[in-house]
């Protein structure tokens, strides 16, 4: 399946979805940054599967976009912090490094996936994130999973599939 794009880009995000995904594109105001935003995203075998590509206006956007969606990540599952490595895709860009994070947390507030009742909580039930960030092309690429339990036949699949065309 095609990760979400913009028009005339010369390589798709190629990625393996457990599920149909749902679509959507909107402006996001992202470190002072209006930012054009293209999601998709489905959930299947207990755990929400998301991309999404944002196209910031610049270099200096891209960083400033980049870090404030790492941390908005972490606040969204109630983390107390999380791991990070470096993640590299064939085509990425080598700069910025891709990265990867783990977390652990609660759904709540915000938390894709939440319900009502656990978003009116100050901590839900446990959720954990494994989340990647790349970029090629002035366009940032974000996949993660959210679950209550993350395994590697949930993720594995869905990270590994990732690719451009």
């Amino acid at each position: 399946m095609r990760a979400p794009e913009n028009q005339g880009d010369e390589a798709a995000l190629q990625a393996l979805l457990p599920c149909k995904p749902d679509k959507a594109t909107r402006p996001q105001r992202m470190a002072g940054y209006e930012v054009m935003v293209t999601m998709m995203g489905c959930e299947a075998d207990g755990g929400l599967f998301a991309i999404a590509v944002a196209v910031p206006s610049s270099h200096q956007a891209l960083m400033a976009v980049l870090a404030q969606w790492q941390t908005h990540v972490l606040a969204s599952v109630h983390a107390q912090g999380g791991s990070r490595k470096a993640f590299a895709l064939k085509g990425a860009d080598a700069q910025p490094e891709g990265t990867q994070l783990l977390a652990r947390g609660r759904a709540g507030a915000g938390t894709p996936g939440a319900s009502a009742s656990e978003a009116q909580e100050p901590s839900g039930r446990a959720l954990n994130v494994q989340a990647v960030w790349f970029s090629r092309g002035g366009r940032l690429y974000h996949a993660a999973v959210y679950a209550e339990r993350l395994s590697q036949a949930m993720t594995e699949p869905f990270f590994g599939s990732l690719t451009f065309e």
